[in-house]
């Protein structure tokens, strides 16, 4: 075993140099040798298998995210190598999944956790050579969806009264961008037809919705699978968890509706139509943005920058700070209400505003720049951080910060903030341009 280590020796040298605490790796290793069935058995095939060495060690270095899924679940390892580039029809292998696991005795909630996990450690390997991928933002949205359609079916089984019940669920925020990361909450939108739907209906569905809620946020053996935000609907904490399609239709229409919500529903599109179509994006079609509203939009921005960035000059907030994530998606949705123009994806979004001409392409490849650098930040931060605890801080001099930097492939943290300032200077004087 000892010769057999001395191979793979440095290997392990090279890699531990980089990082800013080497023990962790080793640490780490050793904890997933402890898993195996046998150390020879893994030590030899790292020996005698670059890649999969490479794969593995790749995963135990990144950071705590990927390490403690593999660590607890070792057979993960051969899943991450064989690479392919379809798509995965994550619905039907969800299906298969839990139909085999049913078979073995698990329960729904376990064996959904069970599957999530798996694919999401696929997906965050797969991460981990290109950080920030919009297409592997695109199929960890794609698996959330997969994991609430199925809740949503399992959930009708176990309250049959619901079914002849129409409704829909709209996604909205990353989730209608088709932009989820690892952490992210699903913001959600519950909507039924009232036409003919009583008092006791109304119950039903709120019973249904909580029975939702909790399959997919309580902690079970196997963790939870995602956490649920139902705070965009219209009256927000003012009102239940689920809308007729009336109240909604007739909030937007009148003066209660905010500003700041009507930029938001931009990224709102149906994720699950029971029987009850939803009128995304017509709720915004000709509303357009005054200057009375362009203003309010920009005290809101500041106050998020000042309220919730609460920045330092060593310390600043990618996601809410000066300049920040939240400038681009300011400028994308602030730019589609003015012109009629709605794609929830931002990305997707800049195409059609320069297909339309209204901005140019130089200014369309900037913004693209510019968000795709955000999202390699988002990307790095959940990668590097344990479960639960991914934060958008980044200074100079943090270790987290220099994670992100060494991942990412900057040569420090500070290299890493340099860049990082300067983007955000373009950036705010890019949103600066849509002011009165």
């Amino acid at each position: 075993m000892r010769n057999l280590l001395a191979n793979i020796l440095p290997t392990l040298l090279e890699r531990s140099a980089a990082l800013k605490d080497p023990r962790k790796l080793f640490i780490r290793l050793d904890r997933f040798a402890e898993a195996q069935e046998s150390r020879v058995a893994l030590y030899s095939e790292m020996a005698g298998n670059q890649k999969q060495t490479d794969i593995i060690l790749d995963i135990l270095s990144s950071g705590p995210f990927l390490s403690e899924i593999l660590i607890k679940r070792p057979d993960l390892a051969d899943n991450v190598l064989t690479e392919s580039d379809e798509e995965p029809d994550y619905r039907s292998l969800l299906k298969d999944s839990i139909k085999l696991s049913s078979s073995r005795g698990m329960e729904f909630e376990n064996s959904l956790r069970c599957f999530k996990k798996a694919e999401e450690f696929k997906l965050g390997a797969r991460e981990l050579k290109t950080p920030g991928s919009p297409g592997t933002r695109g199929l960890i949205t794609s698996l959330a969806e997969a994991c609430l359609s199925r809740t949503v079916e399992e959930m009708l089984q176990r309250h049959p009264a619901v079914r002849e019940i129409p409704f829909s669920v709209a996604a909205l925020g990353k989730m209608g961008g088709r932009e989820l990361i690892f952490h992210s909450d699903l913001d959600l939108l519950f909507v039924y037809d009232s036409a003919g739907v009583d008092n006791q209906s109304v119950q039903l569905l709120l019973s249904f919705v909580k029975a939702i809620k909790n399959s997919l946020q309580e902690y079970t053996s196997h963790g939870r699978a995602y956490s649920l935000d139902f705070r965009l609907r219209p009256e927000g904490r003012s009102s239940t968890d689920i809308i007729s399609r009336d109240q909604l239709i007739e909030y937007f229409e009148t003066s209660r509706v905010e500003t700041w919500e009507r930029l938001a529903y931009v990224k709102a599109r149906t994720i699950i139509d029971h029987g009850c179509p939803l009128p995304f994006p017509e709720l915004l079609r000709d509303t357009g943005l005054d200057e009375e509203q362009t203003v309010e939009l920009f005290h809101i921005r500041r106050r998020k920058e000042i309220e919730l960035g609460k920045e330092k000059e060593d310390e600043k907030d990618f996601k809410v700070g000066y300049g920040a994530l939240l400038d681009s998606q300011f400028y994308v949705q602030m730019l589609q209400l003015r012109n009629n123009i709605f794609e929830p994806n931002s990305l997707a979004a800049l195409d059609l505003l320069e297909a339309n001409d209204v901005i140019s392409s130089r200014e369309a490849d900037q913004a693209r720049k510019t968000v795709k650098f955000f999202y390699a930040l988002e990307s790095a931060s959940d990668l590097t951080s344990s479960p639960g605890e991914s934060g958008s801080r980044i200074a100079p001099g943090s270790a987290h910060t220099a994670d992100m930097a060494r991942l990412l492939g900057y040569g420090s943290a500070v290299e890493l903030m340099e860049m990082y300032q300067e983007i955000c200077a373009e950036n705010r004087q890019n949103l600066e341009t849509l002011k009165p």
